[in-house]
């Protein structure tokens, strides 16, 4: 079976997206599938990296798949993201015997749009214009893709209730997790009596519910002492950061720039609870590298958690957006860290079964499938 992954990004297998789209590649691969893929051309242009993939982007990955598929028969074309739906909608009836899949890290139609507490005029405008164009996108990727891959629950239940996509048509691909880290050692148990460290990995951005995290951790500190927080995010957030959680939390607070995958895999398994609350999430590898770490997770019912999650059995989790729970969660961990040596071995159990040989036998299942039908 030869495929074609086509991705609105540069090949840095280090970050998310790209990471996820070459692990999966690989999965394939080692099941006997020939896996080729067409990355962004360039950066984006004046446009911007946000209105890029709505004007640059359909036709850019019209013209990418055009060329590629006038050289290689491919059996499946799978494009990441909704921006490629021209893909579909021009090419799909020229080669009725490829299949044409769509791939979402995020079923972006299911996250809450974040707007600051004080927009401005052009912020709003902004905003309208990208919800606008975002709706568009995935509308037509919904009604265009012969299948759709998800990496979540709620992103498919989603699109068969809200988009009115076939429940056949729908694959909730699970993720595998890196064999090193499958066999690496879990998080010790800390000895009792030891204040809760908390951990947070990740981009410092608003869809992340960084707000909401830094509020529930303000407040605790006026009740707790103890307790310590590591932050590992993009150096240029650490100033912002250190002002306002600084004079609350003092020595306790350490800001660490942006780590290697075998340094961060130390960070879960010296701290007792990871810090989670996003407001949205396609999948949330943090989280699921944290639980295979034996790292409980404080957050948000959000991505791999709504999955692997459960609260009070394994982690500590609240409604995205839920400032008040969140607190609460955060709350309980600090007055009883040895939830951590309790939770933390579920939590490793609970997704120590996601391997990529699985993702890829589970995704050409799939594939099979829809091609049988396509007959």
């Amino acid at each position: 079976m030869k495929i074609l992954q086509m991705v609105n990004a540069l090949p840095d297998r280090n970050t998310g997206m790209v990471g996820t789209t070459m692990e999966t590649g690989d999965a394939m691969v080692a099941e006997g599938a020939e896996v080729d893929y067409v990355w962004r051309e360039a950066p984006p242009s004046r446009w911007g990296q946000n209105l890029s993939r709505f004007i640059e982007v359909p036709q850019m990955q019209l013209s990418q798949a055009r060329a590629a598929l006038a050289r290689t028969a491919y059996d499946v074309v799978i494009v990441h993201q909704p921006h490629g739906y021209p893909v579909m909608q021009k090419l799909a009836p020229l080669h009725p015997k490829c299949l044409f899949l769509h791939y979402s890290h995020g079923w972006e139609l299911c996250a809450p749009s974040y707007t600051p507490e004080s927009p401005t005029l052009t912020r709003r405008l902004k905003d309208a214009v990208t919800l606008t164009l975002l709706r568009r996108d995935c509308n037509r990727m919904a009604r265009l893709a012969q299948g759709h891959v998800v990496l979540n629950r709620a992103d498919a239940e989603y699109m068969i209730q809200r988009n009115g996509i076939a429940p056949a048509k729908v694959c909730v691909l699970p993720l595998g997790l890196n064999p090193t880290l499958l066999n690496s050692p879990a998080r010790v148990a800390a000895p009792a009596g030891t204040p809760a460290h908390f951990l947070f990995a990740g981009n410092y951005v608003p869809q992340k519910g960084c707000s909401i995290m830094e509020a529930a951790l303000l407040e605790l500190a006026k009740e707790n002492k103890v307790f310590t927080f590591t932050c590992i995010t993009h150096n240029d957030q650490h100033e912002g950061l250190r002002q306002r959680l600084g004079p609350a939390l003092g020595g306790r607070l350490t800001l660490l720039g942006w780590q290697k995958r075998e340094a961060l895999l130390d960070h879960y398994r010296s701290h007792d609870f990871l810090l989670f609350p996003s407001r949205y999430e396609g999948f949330g590898k943090v989280a699921h590298e944290a639980m295979a770490s034996g790292l409980a997770v404080v957050g948000s019912n959000v991505g791999v958690l709504t999955d692997r999650g459960v609260h009070g059995e394994n982690a500590l989790l609240s409604s995205a957006g839920d400032t008040k729970g969140f607190l609460a969660n955060l709350r309980q961990a600090a007055t009883h860290p040895e939830l951590a040596n309790i939770f933390g071995p579920r939590a490793r159990t609970a997704v120590m079964g996601d391997s990529w040989k699985v993702t890829g036998k589970s995704l050409l299942h799939f594939i099979e499938q829809l091609q049988a039908r396509q007959k």
